[in-house]
């Protein structure tokens, strides 16, 4: 039984098909809409080092298979972040961040982003989001 691909690959040595644009302009964008922002990089962390905000969940209980989880696979979701005085405080990933202590993890992915300053801001755009 042959296996004939969705979308065939073309040869490297061809150009590209002649209705192409190669000198598109940039995209417009409607009023108020956001630019496009440079992708994050990741850093890695020492998660004991992390400093934990206060959580939306009531209860951050961590089950023995979320730590297991954690401990043979790592943290698959990358913690976000923000630096303040110093520190990495925690915005989202309360769980994982405790898991990986626990686990005895050395590093965790972590994004740092910047947060609007002021705490009631800050906390109301962590909810929001």
């Amino acid at each position: 039984m042959s296996v004939t691909p969705l979308h065939p690959a073309e040869p490297a040595d061809q150009p590209p098909p002649a209705d192409l644009p190669t000198d598109a302009a940039a995209p417009t964008r409607e009023p108020g809409e956001l630019a496009a922002e440079a992708p994050l990089a990741l850093e890695p962390v020492d998660p004991r080092t992390l400093v934990l905000e206060a959580n939306v969940r009531v209860d951050a209980r961590l089950d023995k298979q979320f730590v297991a989880s954690i401990r043979d696979r790592g943290v698959l979701v990358p913690i976000v972040a923000h630096r303040a005085g110093g520190e990495l405080r925690v915005l989202y990933g309360q769980r994982r961040t405790l898991a990986a202590v626990e686990a005895g993890r050395a590093t965790v992915p972590v994004y740092v982003v910047d947060v609007p300053d002021g705490d009631t801001a800050r906390e109301v755009g962590r909810i929001i989001d």
